[in-house]
């Protein structure tokens, strides 16, 4: 179990379009390409399969 789930988070993706003044893009932008960049960084997909969740990302991202 991650900490996250012992504190009971919920964690929810959705779609931003990028660049057009949304508060925040910008930083969390930085944030995941220094998160992605991390080659020590643990991923975990103990609930959903990788491809569930790419789906899910697809399906959104046709949406809008």
């Amino acid at each position: 179990m991650t900490s996250l789930e012992r504190e009971n988070w919920n964690i929810e993706l959705s779609w931003v379009k990028a660049h057009v003044g949304i508060v925040g893009d910008e930083l969390i932008d930085r944030i995941t390409k220094v998160a992605a960049s991390d080659s020590d960084a643990k991923i975990v997909f103990n609930r959903l399969p990788l491809s569930t969740l790419i789906s899910k990302i697809e399906e959104e991202t046709k949406l809008k």
